[in-house]
């Protein structure tokens, strides 16, 4: 198997307190991202997100309130065919002027071209949709 990444950075209109109160709490993920999480439960360091595929089973691994960072391993997801030891990192950042700057990273490994291909898309576009939702989440609830 082989190793790849994506990343996607977005400055969103929130500021960055903000974006981690909710980020930081892992919990939720279906208030602000229900175009792919339909569910969203906690069951100690376990992170159960239900798709219309299927669960998605992540493992908490890091929670640094301090530098603003959730870190997590999807153990077992429905949605993208040949992607293995999938690792999520989700930091905020200040971008000056009061918003908040999301860079969301996955580390993954792959079998072939295609199922990379496939997986950088997938995250991309789920990434640029979280970041996005978690904005219009945030300003609504203000």
């Amino acid at each position: 198997m082989k190793k790849s990444e994506q990343e996607v950075t977005i400055t969103i209109n929130v500021t960055p307190e903000q974006a981690w109160e909710v980020i930081g709490s892992v919990k939720n993920v279906d208030k602000w991202f229900p175009e792919m999480i339909t569910s969203c439960r906690i069951e100690g360091t376990t992170r159960i997100c239900g798709t219309e595929q299927g669960n998605l089973i992540e493992e908490i691994l890091k929670v640094d309130h301090e530098n603003k960072e959730f870190k997590y391993a999807i153990t077992e997801q429905p949605i993208i065919p040949n992607i293995h030891n999938i690792i999520g990192n989700a930091k905020v950042m200040s971008g000056g002027n009061g918003k908040a700057v999301i860079n969301w990273r996955w580390e993954f490994e792959f079998e072939n071209t295609e199922s990379e291909k496939q997986a950088k898309e997938t995250f991309a576009g789920a990434g640029n949709m979280a970041i996005k939702g978690l904005e219009t989440y945030l300003i609504k609830e203000k």
